[in-house]
C-alpha cells in the first residue's frame, strides 16, 4: 500500500473472504476477476480489467 498508493488489487471471485476485507480495510480499488468453471482465473476478463484500469498499477493476488 505504501509502495502504490493508488494501486488496483485484483483478485478471483473465488478467493478467500479476508482478501476483500483486507482491501476495504485498507481502502485499496478491488477488482474481482471472473473464474472459469475449473476455479481458475478467466484470462480474457483479466485481461479486460487490467486495460481498463491501465493508468494504475496492479496488485494481483494470486491463489494456489
Amino acid at each position: 500500500r505504501e509502495v502504490l498508493p493508488d494501486g488496483i488489487l485484483y483478485a478471483s471471485r473465488e478467493s478467500h473472504y479476508s482478501v476483500f476485507k483486507a482491501a476495504r480495510m485498507y481502502r485499496m480499488g478491488c477488482i474481482k476477476v471472473d473464474t472459469r468453471a475449473s476455479g481458475e482465473i478467466d484470462c480474457a476478463d483479466f485481461r479486460t480489467k487490467l486495460l481498463q484500469n491501465k493508468d494504475k498499477p496492479a496488485i494481483i493476488n494470486v491463489n494456489i
